[in-house]
């Protein structure tokens, strides 16, 4: 991740925290998925399944 991206996302937490919308996550059943992590070493995103254990 970039520097920028990383600052961004931090300042983007920190306003979470700082107006407590953070608590309106604490019961959220579903994750975020990367998808820089599903690129093969073309760029193209995979087409296989996620795995059973991570849900649909």
């Amino acid at each position: 991740m970039s520097e920028p991206l990383k600052s961004s996302l931090k300042q983007q937490l920190e306003q979470l925290v700082a107006e407590n919308s953070h608590l309106l996550l604490k019961d959220v059943q579903h994750g975020i998925e990367k998808k820089g992590l599903r690129v093969d070493s073309f760029g193209t995103l995979s087409k296989k399944k996620h795995p059973e254990g991570l849900g649909e």
